[in-house]
């Protein structure tokens, strides 16, 4: 059985994820299903509810529905209790794990990093 994962937001139709995600799944062998789910304004709590009772794993979001999110988890990591907002939710049991990821690249481009750090890239 696959497992299952989507991006919520409105609007979504513009979201590449569900081609990002599937295409490196493909290429790296995981057997999942990563779809694009337009969620009501009105009714974020229960389109989420009816997705994990599907069987998904996980969601990532989009606006507007970030504070959504946030308060709707049962558990917050340290970067979205510093957020305040959440865009990834993981699925585990009766446990709802917000994460934020906003900004985490950031660090990626610092200055202070040394690019003698990163690996060589694979010829």
């Amino acid at each position: 059985m696959s497992d299952r994962y989507a991006v919520i937001g409105n609007p979504i139709g513009f979201s590449k994820s569900p081609l990002i995600h599937g295409t490196f799944a493909r290429m790296t062998g995981q057997d999942l299903i990563y779809e694009a789910i337009e969620g009501p304004l009105d009714g974020f709590n229960e389109r989420v509810d009816q997705f994990r009772t599907e069987g998904a794993k996980g969601l990532n979001i989009t606006a507007p529905f970030k504070l959504d999110a946030f308060e709707y988890a049962s558990e917050l990591s340290e970067s979205a209790e510093r957020a305040g907002a959440a865009n990834c939710l993981k699925f585990v049991g009766d446990r709802i794990i917000a994460e934020n990821f906003d900004g985490s690249a950031s660090s990626v481009t610092s200055p202070s990093i040394s690019a003698s750090k990163w690996p060589a890239a694979a010829s």
